[in-house]
């Protein structure tokens, strides 16, 4: 969640805004916060007359032109800071735009492609991932423990807030650029290649860990198409290294990314939404299969028991497709529906399935044990 700022605006007052939008905005925890969110000033002049360039010298730029013009002291910048002191991302109190006009809202470091945000984790939050994974976790680099214990689950999302909003629950999570930037899949001319884990997140990727890929839920059809394919490419690279994958997702209205999930709709949302999180394969499949459907949904229902919905809503004829998760009364709707019905055919894929199924709606079992002489009796 982003704040607007004021025009006029000093490097305290910045340091306050942005505080308020990390910590309120995307419930970051606050000593997560200090340790990780640094602020600087463009031009700093050292007692002794010597001049630097905080802004410049953290995003590798050049230090006497910004932005096409004489570098002034009147820039801040909110830095966030890996774990080992070296500059991630940046966001300015005066961001660029891009051809469109379009505000940038964080700057990277130049010419170090994509980077993955590995920040300092203090005591207080290492004790609760400790307590929650299981592993104990000693001082030195948090990180290389983690590499080192492929028992640590880790959650990848996009931007740094969201990382760091995982992190203030306790989640060991691993921010990217982009929902592209865990991997690459073209050269630095822009050719397609092979793609490939960039080396940030390989390191993590061992036999058996589990990894749940948490992105944004966009309501933009287009967006959530190439969310998808990014979540495919991503999650297969990570499953080929033995990784166990497996995507988390919740409904937009309840927050776009999971630092708004947990301010919109609490913490216990988003820990719904990582205990849900499903394969990465039964995801596939479910893609595939939404891909298929040729026929528009006409009736979309939030009900908890499928049973307790007015039939009179529900066609008297035709093919009745549904779609709904485990648990929400899809075969006592189906009772209901077919209790006064003088034929019913039900066929499933297995055979306890279809016993229980046919127990539940009462009706007449029938397999190929229940053959004489090839036939079914009566």
């Amino acid at each position: 969640m982003n704040y607007p700022l004021p025009k006029t605006i000093s490097k305290a007052q910045f340091a306050e805004h942005i505080e308020q939008e990390f910590c309120q905005g995307s419930a970051i925890a606050l000593d997560l916060f200090k340790a990780n969110v640094q602020f600087a000033q463009d031009t700093e002049v050292l007692p002794g007359g010597e001049v630097q360039y905080p802004i410049h010298e953290a995003l590798n730029w050049d230090r006497v032109v910004r932005f096409g013009r004489q570098a002034r002291a009147t820039e801040y910048a909110a830095i966030l800071a890996q774990e080992t002191g070296d500059c991630w991302q940046a966001k300015l109190v005066n961001p660029r735009t891009d051809a469109k006009g379009k505000p940038q809202k964080y700057e990277c470091r130049r010419g170090e492609g994509s980077k993955a945000y590995l920040p300092a984790i203090p005591d207080r939050i290492r004790q609760d991932i400790q307590q929650k994974s299981g592993v104990l976790l000693s001082e030195g680099s948090f990180w290389e423990q983690v590499e080192a214990n492929p028992q640590i689950p880790i959650v990848l999302t996009e931007g740094g807030k969201k990382g760091l909003a995982a992190i203030s629950q306790g989640d060991v999570a691993i921010a990217l650029y982009g929902c592209n930037g865990g991997y690459r899949s073209k050269d630095n001319l822009g050719n397609p290649i092979k793609p490939y884990l960039i080396p940030d997140i390989e390191r993590f990727a061992c036999s058996g860990r589990t990894v749940t890929l948490a992105f944004d839920q966009d309501t933009s059809e287009k967006t959530r198409r190439r969310v998808n394919i990014a979540l495919s490419r991503f999650g297969f690279l990570l499953a080929a290294k033995g990784c166990q994958v497996k995507i988390a997702s919740w409904k937009p209205v309840q927050g776009k990314g999971l630092d708004d999930l947990i301010v919109q709709s609490g913490a216990e949302a988003w820990k719904l939404a990582c205990s849900e999180a499903i394969p990465l394969s039964q995801w596939q499949l479910l893609q595939r299969l939404e891909g298929c459907l040729t026929y528009r949904v006409n009736l979309q229902v939030d009900i908890g028991d499928l049973s307790n919905l007015d039939t009179s809503e529900l066609p008297t004829e035709g093919i009745l497709a549904i779609a709904s998760s485990k648990g929400t009364g899809k075969t006592k709707l189906i009772s209901a529906l077919t209790a006064e019905t003088v034929r019913v055919l039900a066929i499933t894929h297995r055979v306890a399935l279809g016993r229980n199924l046919c127990s539940r709606l009462d009706l007449d079992y029938r397999g190929d044990i229940d053959k004489v002489k090839g036939e079914y009796c009566c």
